[in-house]
């Protein structure tokens, strides 16, 4: 996800600190980053080949890929959502445990706790029915299959409820 909204500005904070190989979807990155990392690797999250060759060498993963709906009241993208964010989440957590990834982290949606008046903690029950909610599932869905690799295998894994991205 590093062509992402998100993913280029991560970028941009680590690049410099760190070796990056970038994954990259159809929008690439700008010269001005992709010439700071050390590979790019040009595919789709859902692709288990472009994402074996991302993983070669790589000893931390950034997962900050997600598929985004137009429309987030449209039934129709529940199963792409579910595809991108939930089941391709559970793959590339898969195979970064099965090449001996040390650090992994999902940007999971910080959106998906219920309504309340103040503040979410990370106590608060998560219930993503009321607004975009199969993007929010598709998202909890991948958090959860992170999760139970983490308690299950060890898997060194953690998930971010990321929420309200905006801005540079």
């Amino acid at each position: 996800g590093a062509s992402g909204f998100l993913g280029r500005h991560a970028l941009a904070a680590r690049v410099d600190r760190y070796d990056v190989v970038a994954m990259v979807g159809r929008r690439g990155l700008p010269d001005s980053l992709a010439g700071r990392c050390v590979r790019l690797v040009a595919g789709d999250i859902r692709d288990a080949s472009a994402v074996r060759d991302a993983l070669t060498g790589v000893t931390a993963v950034c997962h900050l890929a997600a598929r985004v709906p137009a429309r987030h009241d449209d039934p129709l993208e529940a199963e792409p959502c579910v595809r991108a964010n939930a089941i391709a989440t559970l793959d590339l957590a898969r195979l970064s445990n099965a090449v001996g990834v040390r650090r992994f982290v999902y940007a999971a949606a910080g959106t998906v706790y219920a309504a309340s008046e103040g503040p979410a903690r990370e106590t608060d029950a998560v219930y993503p029915a009321e607004r975009a909610t199969y993007y929010l599932a598709s998202k909890l869905l991948g958090e959860m299959y992170v999760e139970h690799l983490r308690q299950a295998c060890g898997f060194p894994a953690v998930s971010l409820r990321i929420s309200s991205i905006y801005g540079p």
